[in-house]
């Protein structure tokens, strides 16, 4: 692990404790020690290899890890990093790393082949065979395990348990960057968070109530060059093989124990900005994800808030449209009303115009010029993309209807602004079953509530209509008399 381990609230007898323990997993667990037993382990692939007590129970539980987050976490990735270059402790790694690239670059990208939710290929079964009456691991052809931060958080996790079998009450271990809080310090336990552009600087700070595990995974740290130039970090996607992909530059992960946040950090960050969180919420709702971007991330905020805002305008405009119509809109209310009509739209537009130029540089789906466009012609669920698009086109037809409504005459003009309806339902759609926040309960609640607006309003300006034909008709004329 190589590890620098910091204690608190340790008396100096269990701190040299902590000291002996870590160095007694790493002894046994470091892949880059010849003489310990995972290298001896990674020698006897395809044969079976009688364990220590220790090497079995923590390869155990990776591999139950393993099996949870469906292969996303994977400890059988260790031919995969030194064919990538990361054979020798990071310490002592060469910058000028000689690396088997073939593989490397026959791997499918599984973003753009696979359908599923959460891909994640061959890695989703077991490449090891763990026989739990002999405590044997058979290791399958060319595979080596690699333990490496989940070690370090499974030693944590077992040291913690020690210490608190010993009666202490309250401690927080350090290990390479990675936390467990056990108890509550008077004022709590303020935690820093590091930048990962500048590590000196303080990202931001937490204050934490009670126990918890915090880790951090970033793909700043361990970088190299291999010998065609390419760069490489330890952090491998098991769909690919190749160094994860990803705008998330780093990831701190607090969960219950200090094994989860390991974990977890490591599947957020490999799937990304956008699957990342949602899979966390889905599979691991008691965690708390804190995830900092390239230093392109503004993409992902701004389309996220230009697509939003121009949905609310949308709605705001639609919703003084229908105002406008009805018989009550009279006097001093129409102008406003009016205005925000015409504002709402065109603002909208332009909102919707920043949504979908931002999109171009939004290297994780990696929309084209054409694929927004034209609708129904996106790869990336082009039934939701493409009904946003109409509706984007829709809003242009409106406004630009209402600035030449003298020309097109008003009729022409009332049979055009019936495009608003079938526009505004568009869009909704769009947001409610595409937009990144959709998963959100108040996001969900928001589209609901005003898509009920729009609804209540629209059958209240057709009631109207049609009270309105009937009260003319039953209407009869007044007689005069000579």
């Amino acid at each position: 692990m190589n590890t620098e381990i910091v204690t608190w609230g340790l008396p100096p007898s269990s701190q040299a404790k902590a000291e002996s323990w870590f160095a007694f997993v790493e002894h046994n667990l470091s892949r880059f020690l010849p003489t310990s037993e995972l290298s001896k382990l990674n020698n006897a692939q395809g044969r079976p290899f009688m364990a220590s007590a220790l090497l079995y129970q923590v390869l155990s539980e990776a591999d139950l890890y393993r099996e949870a987050t469906g292969g996303i976490f994977s400890p059988y990735l260790g031919s995969e990093l030194i064919r990538l270059g990361y054979r020798n402790s990071f310490e002592q790694l060469s910058a000028d790393v000689s690396v088997e690239n073939d593989l490397a670059r026959q791997a499918p990208s599984m973003r753009s082949q696979s359908t599923n939710r959460f891909p994640v290929g061959d890695h989703m079964s077991s490449q090891a065979h763990l026989n739990s009456v002999h405590r044997s691991i058979t290791l399958q052809a060319d595979v080596t395990v690699d333990l490496g931060g989940f070690a370090k958080g499974w030693a944590t996790q077992q040291l913690a348990g020690m210490l608190k079998r010993e009666g202490i009450r309250a401690l927080a271990i350090g290990a390479g960057g990675d936390l467990l809080l056990w108890g509550t310090p008077a004022g709590g336990w303020e935690i820093m968070i590091a930048s990962p552009f500048s590590p000196a600087d303080s990202l931001m700070s937490l204050v934490l109530r009670g126990p918890a595990g915090i880790a951090t995974s970033s793909i700043g740290k361990r970088r190299w060059k291999g010998a065609s130039g390419a760069e490489h970090h330890h952090l491998v996607d098991p769909r690919t093989g190749l160094s994860a992909d990803t705008d998330l530059v780093q990831v701190t992960l607090i969960a219950p124990s200090a094994i989860l946040a390991e974990v977890c950090a490591k599947c957020v960050l490999i799937l990304g900005p956008e699957l990342g969180p949602l899979w966390l919420e889905e599979q691991y709702p008691s965690c708390a994800v804190i995830g900092v971007m390239r230093d392109g991330s503004l993409v992902h905020a701004v389309t996220r808030a230009a697509g939003l805002t121009s949905y609310l305008l949308l709605f705001v405009s639609t919703a003084a449209g229908l105002g406008l119509s009805s018989k009550s809109a009279k006097g001093r209310l129409k102008a406003p009303l009016l205005a925000i009509h015409q504002a709402g739209g065109w603002f909208g537009f332009l909102f919707g115009a920043l949504h979908g130029t931002v999109l171009l540089f939004d290297r994780y789906i990696g929309y084209s010029a054409s694929e927004l466009l034209l609708p129904f012609t996106s790869r990336h669920e082009p039934v939701l993309t493409g009904l946003g698009t109409l509706a984007f086109y829709i809003t242009l037809i409106l406004m630009l209807s209402s600035d030449l409504m003298k020309q097109l005459g008003r009729k022409t003009w009332r049979v055009i602004h019936f495009l608003a309806f079938p526009g505004y339902v568009m869009g909704l759609i769009h947001g409610l079953l595409l937009g990144s926040d959709s998963h959100y309960p108040w996001a969900r609640i928001m589209y609901l509530l005003t898509g009920g607006v729009i609804t209540v309003l629209t059958v209240h300006r057709v009631a109207s209509a049609r009270n309105g034909k009937s009260n003319s008709k039953t209407k009869t004329p007044q007689r005069i008399s000579a």
